[in-house]
């Protein structure tokens, strides 16, 4: 979570929790909502419980999380590695040694994606 963002560290933990729940598929669906709720109703606690609910988690189980802070050192040892590792913009992405950082096009990723592929060893 970005630091100066003051609800990322709680959609952080709340997206760990849906992960706990619902696995992978119910974590990018989570993300897609958290994603689009920043301009629609923002990253707040009752908004994060209620798009959790859309995605299927068990409501209850997810507030005793949030309120026990079940998965805060998860989020704290990731944005440590970030930290360590100087990563500092959101999104990064590393594709076979290259990294890409900020928001970049999406031919920018076309090309990095095709010149790891050419350069992968044949199987």
């Amino acid at each position: 979570p970005l630091v100066f963002h003051e609800d990322a560290a709680l959609a952080a933990e709340a997206a760990q929790e849906v992960f706990a729940q619902r696995g992978a598929a119910g974590f990018w669906r989570y993300h897609d909502l958290l994603f689009a709720a920043q301009s629609e109703g923002g990253l707040g606690r009752a908004n994060l419980s209620k798009l959790a609910r859309r995605v299927g988690v068990d409501g209850k189980r997810f507030s005793v999380a949030l309120d026990a802070h079940t998965h805060r050192g998860t989020v704290e040892r990731d944005s440590e590695a970030a930290a360590a590792a100087e990563l500092s913009e959101v999104p990064t992405v590393l594709i076979n040694g290259y990294l890409i950082t900020g928001v970049e096009p999406v031919d920018v990723y076309q090309r990095v994606v095709a010149r790891a592929l050419a350069e992968s060893p044949a199987r």
